[in-house]
């Protein structure tokens, strides 16, 4: 009967099993890739299963071989990740594989899975970064000119999960 190696890639530990006690699916986090070996004049192949973690921006599922990557608006900052996490509201998400940038002075996010963050609208202000609306400015006071942002324009649709850039 053949036997099933589990090893995982930059880690010193492997589990050696009869094959009718191997877990059947990929665990969550890692990529599988089952390579047959010779055991030299053995009549018995053996098999060696390697798994990887799966890097920064991407993820796997239980019983997924392969890492997939992130969605627009969502990000996986660390190696083994199961799943993505969506961006929170006034922070944008523009690389899969960073923690999610807080909206700058001037910009907001009013929805969950951003690429971007929009100018405030003439007239109108944050008071701080990371901010998921504008303020209207002050009677008398005057708001200093919104950055340029080059996205387009962001419409959030069904709950704020989804962006469409027009």
């Amino acid at each position: 009967m053949g036997k099933i190696l589990y090893c995982v890639l930059a880690s010193i530990w492997c589990l050696l099993c009869q094959s009718e006690e191997v877990q059947q699916q990929c665990p969550e986090g890692f990529s599988c890739s089952k390579v047959m070996r010779r055991s030299g004049l053995r009549s018995n192949d053996d098999y060696e299963l390697v798994l990887t973690l799966c890097p920064p921006g991407t993820f796997s599922g239980l019983g997924q071989d392969d890492c997939a990557p992130c969605e627009s608006g969502y990000y996986s900052n660390t190696s083994g990740s199961a799943s993505c996490t969506v961006c929170p509201a006034g922070h944008m998400c523009r690389e899969a594989d960073k923690v999610p940038s807080p909206c700058s002075l001037g910009t907001y996010s009013s929805c969950m899975g951003q690429i971007c963050c929009s100018a405030c609208p003439l007239g109108t202000y944050t008071p701080r970064l990371g901010s998921i609306e504008c303020k209207n400015c002050p009677a008398g006071a005057q708001c200093p000119k919104s950055p340029k942002i080059v996205c387009g324009k962001i419409t959030c649709k069904s709950q704020c999960f989804i962006v469409q850039f027009q």
